[in-house]
């Protein structure tokens, strides 16, 4: 009897451990549900990281910092709730490696660019420039790279990881880890709240402007990390990027009283006037004739509206004893990039000596930080305008499809000069064969037709042989406005 009783209780006893057994073989492995939303988010989070130390420039602790923090749970959140979503499993590690591999080529491609240029690019501009430095500048590029050959696996490791524990990475839906609607409205509810937390960060603080309507590459990847910009760059290529609303009150409330600087011009010349007692000789004003009453009462665009009504109050600046002084005589235009004081000698360069130290030399000016390097310094001494980006390219290029009555071109064609560009060069490199003559220019470059007998010019080829060549190849008897930008390494 005792032992029918004991066998009773052990199969009882054997009964209740197999159903704990099996109650925690089906009870939901936490661990293995939240383990992709950690390694995706710090996997991007460590992206971040691995490229803000290669910036000296960039202060590592900071506001960024915290943003790209919430940018990688956001970033993490989505390939998370994706690979969880779908039923292939096999496809949902594919696309969470391939992310990951993009971002990790998109950091390095960041991360060289910057070395290279000094500044952060756009992927599509990066995409529409790779073609002409890999042919152009194919020795530089390399070097850059070899330089970098230690952040290549750092920053693919997280792709390569994702492929080698693919299984926990994405793990195939089982018992414990169920395919259930409640975990993906979990998960919907933490790619929410880390998204607005994002871009709640994003908008505090005293920069918001780069987040919006002064948006570039290289004002946002320090300020908001790299995705954030991926994120920026794919959201204004497809809606157009914000822009700054001109507000009719603000135009015509700046400058209708004149700046101080011209107060003080005024004043200087009215107290100097009355010191040497001479007849003040009365200049004209600078004015084109335009009747902007006209156009104000046509205008239907707000944003015009308020430029018309804006330029219209302005008092215009006088012409004084320089204007005219040069007229007739030819302009040579030389945009020289990555000059260096050190190649001016009086013995030995003795007509940049003579530039340098005579004539009108101006030394103090500011130079505002445009993010745009060769192409962006063309564009303001052609334009007098400050190069921006437009939908993810240059505004030099945007402009090509624009009319430019006021390109120093077009300005010179209208009295009566022979206007050429010139650059020893790709004529294709930064489009220069459409901004250019969009500027009013006589284009020449390296594989256009119209270069002079006797050969074309080769890239490297000294700046004193490609000016001397263009100039045999095209006179006439009309002054002549030439533009050179000659190339340094930048092209």
């Amino acid at each position: 009897m005792s032992e029918v009783r004991e066998r009773s209780s052990r199969a009882t006893y054997n009964k209740r451990a197999w159903e704990a057994r099996r109650a925690r073989r089906n009870r939901p492995d936490y661990t293995r549900i939240f383990f992709p939303l950690v390694y995706f988010s710090v996997s991007v989070f460590f992206l971040e990281c691995l490229l803000r130390l290669t910036n000296a420039n960039i202060s590592f602790i900071g506001p960024g910092l915290f943003r790209c923090l919430f940018s990688s749970l956001a970033m993490g959140s989505a390939l998370w709730l994706v690979t969880t979503m779908l039923p292939w499993k096999d496809w949902g590690r594919g696309i969470a490696a391939g992310v990951l591999f993009l971002l990790g080529a998109a950091a390095i491609a960041e991360c060289c660019v910057q070395d290279f240029f000094g500044t952060y690019y756009q992927i599509s501009y990066m995409f529409g420039m790779s073609g002409q430095v890999a042919g152009d500048f194919l020795s530089e590029a390399m070097g850059v790279i070899v330089k970098h050959l230690w952040f290549f696996p750092l920053a693919l490791a997280p792709g390569i990881l994702a492929i080698l524990f693919r299984s926990r990475v994405v793990p195939k839906h089982t018992r414990r880890f169920p395919r259930s609607w409640l975990i993906w409205v979990l998960q919907a509810i933490v790619l929410v709240l880390a998204q607005l937390l994002n871009v709640l960060f994003c908008h505090v603080g005293g920069n918001t402007q780069y987040y919006t309507t002064d948006y570039s590459a290289n004002s946002a990847i320090p300020r908001y990390g790299m995705v954030n910009t991926l994120r920026l760059e794919i959201q204004y290529g497809i809606f157009g990027q914000p822009t700054l609303k001109l507000g009719q009150d603000e135009l015509l409330t700046t400058g209708t009283e004149g700046d101080g600087t011209a107060t003080e011009t005024e004043t200087s010349e009215t107290e100097t006037a009355e010191e040497t007692e001479e007849v003040e000789i009365v200049y004209e004003d600078n004015v084109l004739d335009i009747d902007f009453d006209a156009l104000i009462a046509s205008d239907t665009n707000d944003t015009l509206l308020a430029m018309d009504q804006y330029f219209s109050s302005q008092t215009p600046t006088k012409q004084n004893e320089y204007t005219g002084l040069f007229e007739g005589k030819n302009l040579i235009f030389i945009t020289a990039e990555a000059f260096s004081y050190a190649v001016i000698d009086e013995e030995r360069t003795p007509t940049l000596y003579m530039l340098a130290n005579s004539g009108f030399v101006f030394t103090n000016y500011y130079q505002p930080n445009w993010t745009q390097s060769t192409t962006g310094g063309e564009f303001a001494a052609m334009t007098g305008l400050i190069p921006t980006w437009v939908n993810g390219g240059t505004s030099f290029v945007a402009s090509a499809s624009n009319s430019m009555p006021f390109g120093l071109g077009w300005m010179f064609q209208t009295l009566g000069y022979t206007t050429t560009a010139y650059h020893n060069n790709s004529y294709t490199y930064y489009s220069r064969n459409e901004t250019h003559p969009n500027l009013g220019y006589d284009f020449i470059g390296i594989g256009l037709s119209g270069l002079p007998a006797g050969g074309g010019i080769r890239a490297g080829v000294s700046d004193r042989r490609a000016g001397g060549r263009r100039y045999r190849g095209r006179y006439s008897d009309r002054p002549d406005c030439g533009s050179l930008p000659l190339r340094h390494g930048g092209g």
